[in-house]
């Protein structure tokens, strides 16, 4: 396949996984038909499906593309924070927002693997690819020395995904969230316990 080849197969990708994400979030899992993202990407059916096999795969990857562009924003806001400074600000900055795409993306992901062992299969790999990150940002803590290194990864990975998902539902149930200050206090002291001796 040439360079321009490759390019539109990937235009055409990224416009079918955005209209997938509107049509996911303006009708759920349940709600959304092929024929209607398709008709919102501007392709016939048949065009979408040499893309994508079928609705659960449009979910499974615009989960993993929503979650690289939630983590790159994250990435980017803790990159701007100087060495050792507002990490936990941050945090809670991120914590205190209201639900995102990603958010609902995820809790539709989370009631189709409940009900579908096939779903739940192909989900497992996406989100394995997002705590894959997460096992990305525990090294680098532990390389920068934030994180002592006689911590076990696996119990560290559990407890941050267990945050996480416990953020997305408090998100998409909309329990009120503390002021971001508060929540920085308890973000700093918690992160704080995970440092070195």
């Amino acid at each position: 396949m040439d360079e321009s080849s490759e390019s539109e197969r990937l235009d055409s990708r990224q416009r079918i996984l955005r209209a997938a994400v509107e049509v996911f979030l303006e009708k759920g899992y349940g709600g959304a038909r092929v024929a209607d993202i398709a008709r919102r990407a501007g392709y016939t059916g048949g065009a979408l499906y040499v893309h994508f096999p079928g609705r659960t795969e449009l979910l499974a990857e615009a989960i993993v593309m929503e979650g690289r562009r939630l983590i790159r924003e994250l990435l980017t806001e803790l990159g701007a924070v100087p060495a050792g400074q507002g990490v936990a600000d941050a945090l809670a900055g991120q914590m205190c927002r209201p639900g995102s795409t990603l958010d609902r993306l995820i809790i539709e992901a989370l009631a189709l693997a409940a009900r579908d062992p096939e779903a739940k299969e192909m989900l497992d790999a996406s989100f394995a690819e997002l705590l894959s990150l997460v096992d990305d940002q525990i090294e680098q803590a532990r390389t920068e020395g934030r994180i002592d290194d006689d911590l076990d990864a696996d119990a560290l990975r559990a407890v941050f995904s267990a945050w996480i998902f416990g953020l997305v539902v408090i998100r998409a149930i909309g329990i009120d969230q503390p002021q971001p200050t508060k929540t920085a206090d308890v973000v700093r002291r918690m992160t704080g316990g995970l440092a070195p001796r």
